[in-house]
Protein backbone atom coordinates (compact mmCIF):
# COMPACT_ATOMS: atom_id res chain seq x y z
CA UNK A 1 0.00 0.00 0.00
CA UNK A 2 1.03 3.57 -0.53
CA UNK A 3 2.77 5.32 2.30
CA UNK A 4 0.68 8.38 2.98
CA UNK A 5 2.54 9.78 5.95
CA UNK A 6 5.74 10.22 3.99
CA UNK A 7 3.83 12.79 1.97
CA UNK A 8 2.83 14.90 4.92
CA UNK A 9 -0.32 13.91 6.80
CA UNK A 10 -3.20 11.60 7.56
CA UNK A 11 -5.12 12.57 4.42
CA UNK A 12 -3.69 12.64 0.94
CA UNK A 13 -5.05 13.13 -2.56
CA UNK A 14 -6.01 9.96 -4.36
CA UNK A 15 -3.33 9.34 -6.97
CA UNK A 16 -1.72 6.69 -9.16
CA UNK A 17 0.05 5.19 -6.14
CA UNK A 18 -2.90 4.80 -3.75
CA UNK A 19 -6.14 4.61 -5.73
CA UNK A 20 -6.30 0.81 -5.56
CA UNK A 21 -5.92 0.84 -1.80
CA UNK A 22 -8.67 3.48 -1.54
CA UNK A 23 -10.98 1.45 -3.80
CA UNK A 24 -10.48 -1.59 -1.53
CA UNK A 25 -11.59 0.25 1.63
CA UNK A 26 -14.63 -1.39 3.24
CA UNK A 27 -16.30 -0.63 6.58
CA UNK A 28 -16.03 -2.83 9.64
CA UNK A 29 -19.12 -4.86 10.50
CA UNK A 30 -20.11 -2.38 13.22
CA UNK A 31 -19.96 0.51 10.70
CA UNK A 32 -22.07 -1.03 7.95
CA UNK A 33 -25.30 0.73 9.00
CA UNK A 34 -23.62 4.13 8.56
CA UNK A 35 -20.98 3.72 5.84
CA UNK A 36 -21.24 2.75 2.18
CA UNK A 37 -20.28 -0.88 1.55
CA UNK A 38 -17.36 0.04 -0.71
CA UNK A 39 -15.34 3.15 -1.45
CA UNK A 40 -14.91 2.08 -5.08
CA UNK A 41 -18.20 3.54 -6.36
CA UNK A 42 -17.60 6.88 -4.68
CA UNK A 43 -14.00 7.00 -5.80
CA UNK A 44 -15.19 6.51 -9.37
CA UNK A 45 -17.72 9.34 -8.97
CA UNK A 46 -14.91 11.62 -7.82
CA UNK A 47 -12.62 10.66 -10.66
CA UNK A 48 -15.17 10.71 -13.49
CA UNK A 49 -17.77 13.37 -12.74
CA UNK A 50 -15.55 16.20 -11.54
CA UNK A 51 -18.07 17.29 -8.89
CA UNK A 52 -16.85 15.27 -5.91
CA UNK A 53 -13.37 15.28 -4.37
CA UNK A 54 -11.79 12.27 -2.67
CA UNK A 55 -8.96 11.90 -0.18
CA UNK A 56 -7.22 8.80 1.11
CA UNK A 57 -7.17 8.52 4.91
CA UNK A 58 -3.98 6.97 6.26
CA UNK A 59 -2.74 5.47 9.51
CA UNK A 60 0.93 4.67 9.76
CA UNK A 61 1.78 3.56 6.22
CA UNK A 62 -1.62 2.13 5.28
CA UNK A 63 -4.72 3.53 3.58
CA UNK A 64 -7.51 2.96 6.10
CA UNK A 65 -10.30 5.14 4.81
CA UNK A 66 -11.78 7.41 2.21
CA UNK A 67 -13.47 10.80 2.57
CA UNK A 68 -15.17 12.83 -0.09
CA UNK A 69 -16.94 16.16 -0.37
Amino acid sequence: MACCLRRGGPTQPVDDDNWRAVADVVPRDDQRDFIAPSAARYLLLSLREGVWHSLAVCADEEVVGHVMW
